[in-house]
C-alpha cells in the first residue's frame, strides 16, 4: 500500500505485509520512518492512495478491529463511563482491565472508585490516559488489536507488563508500533518488521526468539 500527505512526500512509499490471525507483530522505524501511518492505515483511518487493506478474518463489526493510540481522549466524566463509553460492561470486567492496564492503584485514589468524575486533581496523566485506551480496548475483546506507542509514556516497569499483556492476549492479532523496546520485550513477539522512510525494509522472528528456538 502507498499513501502520502496531502502537498507532501511524507507517509508510506511502499508496504506490503500478510499478517496471521492470532499472531504478534511489532512494527518499529526511527522517528518519521512511517510506522504510525501504517498503523492508522491498516486500521482504517486513512485511505491507501495504492492498494488495500484486508484483513485474515471474517469481522463481525467495525469494533472488532481497535486502534488505540499513544494518549487516548479522557473525558470529564466518571471513569466507568470512559471506560463503558455508552455500552453495558459488568463491574468485575472492568476491574479486570484496570487491573491488566496497571490502573489498580490510580482507581484506589479515587474516593468514588468508577464513579469518580476525571478532572481537576483526578484527571489522568499522560501514562493513564494511555492505558485507559487500553484498557477500552481490551473490555472490547477485539479480533485485531493496533498499538500506537502505548507504552511511550510509561516507566521501564510498566512498559514492561504492559507488553507482556498485550503479546499474551489469546487469539488477537496485535500490531504494535514503538520506536523503542527492550530486546527482552521483542522477544515475545511472532514477527518485528522495521520500516526506513516509508518502507518496509526487514521482517522476520525477533533475535531473541530465535535463539530460544535454536537451543531447543
Amino acid at each position: 500500500m502507498t499513501f502520502h500527505y496531502p502537498g507532501t512526500h511524507n507517509g508510506v512509499e511502499a508496504f506490503g505485509y500478510t499478517f496471521a490471525p492470532g499472531k504478534k507483530y511489532l512494527l518499529t522505524s526511527a522517528s518519521g520512518g512511517g510506522k504510525s501511518t501504517v498503523a492508522q492505515l491498516v486500521a482504517g483511518l486513512y485511505r491507501c492512495e495504492a492498494g488495500t487493506v484486508e484483513y485474515p478474518c471474517t469481522l463481525r463489526s467495525a469494533r472488532e478491529v481497535l486502534y488505540v493510540p499513544q494518549q487516548a481522549h479522557v473525558f470529564q466524566d466518571t471513569l466507568r463511563n470512559n471506560l463503558a463509553l455508552g455500552e453495558d460492561f459488568t463491574e468485575d470486567a472492568m476491574h479486570e482491565a484496570l487491573r491488566a492496564c496497571c490502573l489498580t492503584e490510580f482507581l484506589a485514589g479515587l474516593p468514588n472508585g468508577l464513579d469518580e468524575v476525571l478532572r481537576d486533581r483526578y484527571a489522568c496523566s499522560g501514562g493513564e490516559a494511555a492505558r485507559l485506551g487500553l484498557a477500552r480496548a481490551i473490555l472490547r475483546r477485539p479480533r485485531v488489536l493496533i498499538c500506537d506507542e502505548v507504552t511511550a509514556h510509561l516507566d521501564g516497569a510498566t512498559a514492561q507488563q504492559i507488553d507482556a499483556l498485550l503479546t499474551a492476549l489469546p487469539g488477537v492479532l496485535l500490531l504494535n508500533v514503538s520506536h523503542k523496546i527492550s530486546e527482552a520485550a521483542a522477544g515475545r513477539y511472532d514477527e518485528v518488521l522495521r520500516l526506513e522512510n516509508g518502507r518496509l525494509v526487514e521482517s522476520g522472528p525477533p533475535p531473541a526468539r530465535n535463539r530460544r528456538q535454536g537451543a531447543g
